[in-house]
């Protein structure tokens, strides 16, 4: 029997006290067994950190386990060191990272690949990003130049450091602060609005999107010590995210998202409608596929990845790189039939090209509403059918506090059923789905223009030849 590990070593720090974490419905356990059984001849083991959120259910005082799968729980202490020989001990067949978003620091993929490194060098088969590549998923600044060195449409940027701009703060002796003399001269030179964001932060945590100079300089002056900030120009156009996984020479690209922004263009992490597949042929999505092609590649993804993109005057541009598993996977498998941990099933066949390829797609929208009770989302969930999954959250964001939320995704067979499901879903259930979740996706399905079809069958990108109905 073919032994699996699975691990998660990114989570080093427990979450503040209150904050109760991640939850699924589906399960994860269930989901877990029901991979388990897709692959008899397969034992699957779990390493992770506690709480363990997105890989295993950690709820307080509840921790189901799967019934078909091995837990194994790491040391809050271990180093990277001490985690590769543990999984080394149980002498797997293939390691696969499964690396998640935390807080604040958004570095869970560059423990998973230390940790990955360390067990190549002890002889085991592993699936997990290289050091470079986690490197550059987390420093935004260093992604984006060697994207633009290597032919990929980025924005126009600026990489600050910190200590140097608020040098003369921190040495009043210093009578100009020439590092601040250059960063404004070349913003100057920028065109307006500008994004301004961390270097390494999660998310959209500390994003501002500045008008105009005095606006940028308030914000520059104002920023806390303890991260660099990166300042771009702002991509006027439609927000949208990809995920792509698999192994160097053996990549699938699923099909992309397009995500609702707020009034600054930037789409707001509380209030994002995401909704997909998109096929109409304004948006290029086979030049697209084979450019996200071409980035896996280049960075020799191991794994998975997700990249946010904004299509702009008949362009894609890159806005980052996630190498990790993100809150928009469960939406791109659920619009390939599939589920966030059939992908990990389908890395550990080890044959992406050769089996992942679907033969429908289906339509799909990801949306938040207010964190409710367990019961009421299992009520939801035997109610309407067309809810596929539901995330429950609890964390806490620097700039916000504590945040809560649940996140549904609901699938449908053709937009117009998408649009019927929704807004029955927003009539049955009282102050659950809003008005601007409805508004949202209504934007989304206009703007994708879902009637039109898919072309013939292109080998180079791997799309199935598939016609859908509006």
């Amino acid at each position: 029997m073919k032994t699996i590990a699975i691990y998660c070593a990114g989570r080093n720090e427990l979450p503040p006290p209150g904050i109760k974490g991640v939850q699924y419905f589906p399960d994860r356990a269930c989901m877990w067994d029901k991979l388990a059984e897709q692959y008899p001849d397969t034992q699957l083991r779990i390493y992770f950190n506690l709480p363990g959120e997105f890989i295993v259910d950690m709820w307080p005082d509840i921790f189901r386990k799967s019934d078909l799968v091995s837990y194994i729980t790491l040391d809050e202490d271990a180093s990277v060191e001490d985690i590769a020989e543990r999984i080394a001990a149980d002498q797997p067949d293939l390691a696969i990272a499964f690396s998640i978003p935390i807080l604040p620091y958004d570095w869970s993929a560059l423990r998973d690949a230390m940790v990955g490194e360390e067990l190549r060098r002890k002889g085991i088969k592993t699936i997990a990003h290289s050091i470079r590549t986690a490197s550059h998923a987390l420093e935004k600044d260093r992604c984006s130049d060697y994207l633009r060195q290597n032919g990929f449409f980025v924005a126009k940027s600026l990489s600050v450091r910190n200590t140097l701009f608020q040098a003369h703060k921190i040495n009043t002796a210093i009578p100009v602060n020439v590092y601040r003399e250059y960063v404004l001269r070349m913003i100057r030179e920028m065109h307006f609005p500008v994004v301004i964001k961390p270097t390494v932060f999660s998310g959209s945590d500390r994003l501002h999107v500045a008008s105009d100079i005095e606006d940028a300089v308030k914000t520059m002056d104002s920023w806390p010590s303890d991260s660099d900030f990166l300042i771009e120009e702002q991509i006027i156009g439609t927000n949208f995210g990809i995920e792509v996984y698999g192994t160097p020479g053996n990549y699938h690209v699923m099909e992309p998202v397009m995500f609702s922004a707020g009034r600054n263009g930037v789409p707001d992490p509380y209030e994002v409608v995401k909704a997909g597949p998109v096929l109409a042929d304004h948006y290029r999505i086979r030049h697209l596929k084979k450019e996200i092609m071409r980035l896996a590649e280049l960075y020799e993804l191991s794994g998975t990845a997700q990249v946010d993109l904004i299509f702009s005057e008949g362009e894609w541009y890159i806005i980052e790189i996630n190498a990790r598993h993100s809150l928009m996977t469960e939406i791109s498998a659920q619009i390939e039939r599939k589920t966030t941990l059939d992908i990990y099933g389908s890395l550990a066949e080890c044959d992406i090209r050769g089996t992942d390829i679907p033969d429908t797609l289906r339509f799909a929208c990801d949306f938040k509403t207010p964190f409710l009770k367990d019961d009421t989302i299992r009520q939801m969930m035997k109610l309407y059918p067309c809810i596929a999954s539901v995330m429950r959250l609890q964390t806490a964001v620097s700039t916000d506090g504590k945040v809560e939320y649940c996140e549904f995704v609901v699938t449908a067979e053709t937009a117009e059923k998408l649009m019927e499901d929704m807004i029955r879903l927003k009539e049955g259930t009282e102050n659950i789905v809003s008005d601007n979740t409805i508004a949202g996706l209504n934007s989304i399905l206009n703007e994708m223009e879902l009637e039109q079809e898919v072309g013939d069958f292109d080998e180079d990108t791997h799309d199935p030849c598939l016609r859908f109905q509006k």
